[in-house]
């Protein structure tokens, strides 16, 4: 990310710092193609409790390519070239996943799944478009999900966030900050998602919006419809100070 807010914002691309970052993130590719993981922090499907870390190494490498693209790297460098073959050789029938685990010392569970991602297939599908592939298949699945009711539907009466990870603990706005740079890839190859869902997005990030010794409780009521806590911590636990 730091490579294409430099590269986007007319840093000289010849300059020594400038290399040595895209040197420093083509070092990190491996035997496979791929590039390591990165947190997706991404929804999960309707019948599944999977809730926390999510790595993807497909999202790690569409937003590597996407990085050296910006960067001025040719589509045709090998570096590129085994990155999108490791893309292709690894999707699925849901397209790109990520590894969910759950890591919990204390009761001994150790649990660990693969489940399709919205944001590792954005990336994915970003990259691969900028590299001239047809994903017109993945992005009808993706643009099917991107829908204001499925992007809440993971947090209604969800086991792990209502009663092992109740709020203010976990912080709802994760998920919806992970999606936003595939996003603006992908708008910009013209595939633009519904714009009730854009508002929507752009809604909850504007209301959740705080500052100061304060966390946050947000607490989806309806499909759109929620609620935002500010929450403090005094001697008798957490209390409301601001909804």
């Amino acid at each position: 990310m730091k490579l294409i807010a430099l590269a986007r914002s007319g840093y000289p691309r010849n300059s020594s710092d400038f290399q040595a970052l895209v040197r420093e993130i083509e070092s990190k590719q491996g035997k496979d193609g791929s590039f390591p993981a990165i947190i997706t922090d991404d929804y999960r499907e309707q019948d599944s409790e999977w809730f926390y870390w999510e790595l993807s190494k497909a999202a790690g490498t569409g937003l590597a390519v996407l990085a050296l693209l910006e960067a001025g790297e040719s589509p045709n460098s090998k570096e590129i070239e085994k990155a999108a073959q490791f893309l292709l050789r690894n999707e699925t029938e849901n397209h790109w996943t990520s590894e969910v685990y759950i890591y919990w010392e204390q009761t001994g569970l150790h649990e660990v799944n693969w489940s399709s991602s919205l944001v590792a297939t954005a990336y994915s599908i970003a990259a691969l478009k900028r590299l001239g592939h047809n994903v017109s298949r993945e992005w009808a699945w993706l643009r099917k999900r991107l829908t204001p009711g499925r992007l809440v539907e993971p947090y209604i009466n969800n086991f792990f966030t209502g009663v092992i990870f109740p709020m203010p603990y976990r912080d709802m706005r994760a998920p919806y900050e992970s999606v936003v740079l595939p996003l603006l890839f992908l708008r910009e190859k013209n595939m633009t998602v519904p714009r009730k869902t854009l508002d929507f997005i752009s809604s909850l990030l504007k209301e959740t919006q705080h500052s100061g010794n304060v966390t946050l409780r947000l607490v989806f009521d309806a499909v759109t419809n929620y609620t935002v806590e500010e929450m403090v911590h005094t001697v008798n636990g957490w209390e409301t100070a601001k909804t």
